[in-house]
């Protein structure tokens, strides 16, 4: 498919990523902020993966939390093609952060992973339909190279059946070359429009890492969250398409990009943002937010309409598989405030740091060699975790419900599996 590939002009208040060159050759990529500690935030997330685990390193399992007082219910709802293409402008979340998203007619996936976690972690819920039963897929938005968000199998299966673009964050078309060449790669700001639609495809920041082995890509290939903007479409005087504007955040911790994104290309009338895998919070802080700074970054960019995703189909952090939506709804119940807490950044004392010297440090840190760090065997966690498969997992739908800039309101929600939202009609009903 022809395209064309255009480099928004960096200026104020647009941040890039760090970019250094290896001693052993190669690039290696890291966050500007001060709100990422680096190499000691991946080490923390290691030994955080080890207990959690039990990989036989002479860790022990770490138990996940218990279940919420009043659990959320949630459905897995069977889908089919025709479900998913009964509307112009339609979203389904399929689990953790596999979303299909249709608009102006396109389909489009996000990060899609149909199976387990490589050969060991099993899903706590089953996904709403296979991949052989999916309408023609057109895109595939990916935010990272690990494995719970790029899955090898489901990427060879949609190739093999749909042939869509992927659209990658920068130093990760390598990867994809024994599977497709229908592949770009993008820098963040950069901004993909595909011939003979109405679409543009913008990668931007987010705050996490890349890794596939732990041994000699870290940090080799970018990250990133996406912006799919579509243009709005008139036959004379007859409205085809009033335009509409979808952020996907990818995998991310809290970090000053999101105030950036806002103004350059909100506001959204969808967002897709991560609330899972958020304790222990003093190891990954740094990389996943928690379901108050989630509703940050709903505020943040301006979204009508948020669906909290990253959650819902594996077990990764150590709070039970159902507390995302809880402590969403109480976030939420919080005023519609992100409620204050240790793990909150303060925006007073972060800007008062150099973020000159904070990039610097992280180039620095990037330029080495990472060390070599054993592959984990992946294990699935016990018991709680089954209980919680047996539970399901997800969401009374929670609506957060205050006015933005523009003095409308605006909406952050869960959920089924497999639930089927016009998210245009359905920000303008709410």
């Amino acid at each position: 498919m022809a395209a064309t590939t255009s480099a928004a002009a960096v200026g104020v208040g647009k941040s890039q990523p760090v970019v250094a060159h290896a001693r052993t050759g190669g690039v290696r990529y890291g966050n500007p902020w001060p709100t990422w500690d680096g190499w000691l935030s991946v080490s923390k997330g290691w030994s955080f993966v080890c207990d959690a685990v039990g990989t036989g390193l002479g860790s022990l399992r770490a138990p996940v939390g218990e279940a919420p007082a009043a659990p959320p219910e949630l459905k897995v709802l069977p889908l089919t093609a025709a479900q998913l293409t009964q509307d112009e402008n339609l979203v389904s979340w399929f689990g953790h952060s596999t979303v299909f998203v249709r608009v102006a007619g396109k389909n489009i996936l996000t990060d899609p992973l149909f199976y387990g976690i490589g050969i060991a972690k099993k899903r706590i819920n089953p996904i709403p339909i296979a991949v052989h039963d999916l309408p023609k897929i057109d895109f595939v938005v990916i935010s990272h190279n690990h494995q719970d968000h790029l899955d090898a199998k489901t990427v060879k299966e949609l190739q093999q059946l749909f042939d869509p673009m992927f659209l990658v964050p920068k130093g990760l078309a390598q990867w994809f070359k024994s599977i497709s060449l229908n592949v770009h790669e993008l820098m963040w700001w950069e901004t993909f429009i595909p011939d003979g639609t109405t679409l543009a495809f913008t990668l931007v920041p987010a705050q996490h890492w890349s890794c596939r082995n732990f041994i000699n890509d870290m940090y080799a290939s970018l990250w990133g969250g996406w912006v799919i903007k579509v243009a709005p479409q008139q036959d004379g005087a007859i409205v085809v398409h009033p335009g509409c504007s979808v952020y996907y955040a990818g995998d991310t911790g809290y970090a000053p990009c999101f105030k950036e994104i806002g103004p350059h290309l909100g506001p959204f009338d969808l967002s897709l943002i991560p609330i899972g895998a958020y304790i222990p919070r003093k190891t990954l802080r740094s990389q996943h937010v928690d379901p108050a700074q989630a509703l940050q970054i709903h505020r943040d960019v301006r979204s009508k309409y948020s669906i909290g995703v990253h959650w819902g189909g594996f077990t990764l952090g150590l709070e039970h598989p159902l507390q995302p939506p809880v402590d969403l709804a109480a976030a939420i119940a919080a005023a519609g405030v992100p409620p204050a807490s240790e793990d909150d950044i303060s925006a007073s004392e972060e800007d008062e740091k150099d973020a000159a010297a904070a990039a610097a440090a992280v180039a620095a840190e990037v330029a080495d060699d990472c060390p070599a760090v054993p592959a984990s065997s992946d294990e699935q966690l016990p018991a709680a975790a089954a209980a919680a498969a047996a539970a399901a997992a997800a969401a009374a739908a929670a609506a957060a419900d205050y006015d933005d800039d523009a003095g409308q309101p605006s909406y952050f929600v869960t959920t089924h599996i497999g639930e089927v939202v016009a998210f245009l009609a359905r920000a303008a009903a709410e």
